[in-house]
């Protein structure tokens, strides 16, 4: 199996009620070979649970990553291709 084309990162920090609607923007698209990677970085409102409601979709994969400072740091696990940086306030449209 090769690598996604595209990458969807998403870093959130305090964001529980809006990554789904993320997630939800991103499940639409054309192209099928992606992945959506979320990256919980010391949440304290249950991010992580809402992201697991996704990752029966074995593109959706939830990455636990601890930054010195959770409310800043860079996303740090990409693969090839395309990359697109998704906040978790962020929306995409179908392409």
């Amino acid at each position: 199996m090769s690598p996604p084309f595209i990458s969807f990162l998403t870093s959130a920090y305090r964001t529980r009620r809006y990554v789904g609607e993320t997630i939800d923007s991103v499940l639409p698209q054309t192209r099928l070979d992606w992945q959506s990677i979320a990256v919980e970085n010391g949440n304290s409102d249950e991010m992580a649970w809402e992201v697991e409601k996704y990752t029966g979709d074995l593109r959706i994969q939830l990455v636990g990553y601890l930054f010195p400072n959770p409310q800043v740091g860079p996303i740090a696990a990409a693969t090839s291709g395309l990359i697109v940086l998704c906040r978790s306030l962020d929306l995409t449209g179908v392409r």
